[in-house]
């Protein structure tokens, strides 16, 4: 399976387990990016496969126009769905000054096998202490 259809799958699988959650989910048009109104939150969607490591990539100005909304967050799916990582993105767009990102500014968020957010430096202390995983088990493969 390429990239792409994989990424797709991993979405459409977040969007599945969402639905049976928050019953119907309506899209929201920032730019080009996944992000939905789920329930009474706005929330950005990224979806990585298991490499061993989690890489996402995201461009600032999605960030902060997300950020920009009420009650936003950021869904990170790591691999499988059970593996999501959800943050305010408040929270995140003040830590993106401590990541790493390209000249274009889009910022490469790394996240290791065990759902801890990577920042710039050696032993940085924010690791996943703002973040959660989804709680619940999920039956989407």
């Amino acid at each position: 399976m390429n990239q792409s259809a994989e990424a797709k799958r991993l979405l459409d699988c977040f969007l599945a387990e969402a639905k049976k959650f928050a019953g119907d989910i309506e899209p929201i048009r920032v730019l080009r990016c996944h992000a939905f109104r789920i329930k009474n939150a706005n929330v950005l969607v990224r979806v990585a496969a298991d490499t061993g490591k989690y890489f996402f990539g995201l461009n600032y100005i999605n960030a902060e126009e997300v950020a920009n909304l009420d009650n936003s967050f950021i869904a990170f799916v790591c691999g499988p769905v059970d593996n999501t990582l959800i943050m305010p993105m408040e929270l995140l767009v003040k830590r993106l000054p401590e990541m790493s990102h390209d000249r274009n500014g889009e910022f490469k968020i790394v996240i290791k096998k065990e759902l801890e957010l990577a920042l710039k430096g050696r032993n940085n202390p924010f690791a996943s202490c703002f973040s959660e995983p989804l709680g619940h088990s999920l039956s989407c493969n």
